[in-house]
């Protein structure tokens, strides 16, 4: 439970630090989960505009980010990123999940 807490918190995090870094914006976000495939996918949507993990804007000076992709991929089974003109959409996916007891 909390490699999953932790990686929809760093992609909202992302969604909110990189896609409105101009002005404002909201975000959505949607979990499904599948009692038959024991699967939880969440996706986090954005309006906003995708910048590279290596654009100089995403970095501080001291080099201490852009590691939040990396970590998402690491503790989520599958990750796919899709970025259009529109907006950015990041659908993180576990397999063999169990319902909470209780």
């Amino acid at each position: 439970m909390n490699d999953i807490v932790l990686a929809v918190n760093e992609a909202l995090a992302n969604a909110a630090d990189y896609a409105y870094a101009a002005e404002p914006g909201t975000l959505d976000m949607d979990a499904t989960y599948d009692s038959v495939q024991q699967t939880l996918a969440v996706t986090i949507a954005d309006r906003g505009t995708w910048r590279p993990a290596d654009s100089p804007s995403n970095a501080l000076p001291t080099g201490r980010r852009g590691r939040g992709i990396a970590l998402i991929h690491a503790l989520a089974d599958r990750v796919t990123i899709e970025t259009a003109d529109s907006g950015t959409e990041v659908t993180l996916v576990w397999n063999a999940v169990l319902p909470a007891a209780g």
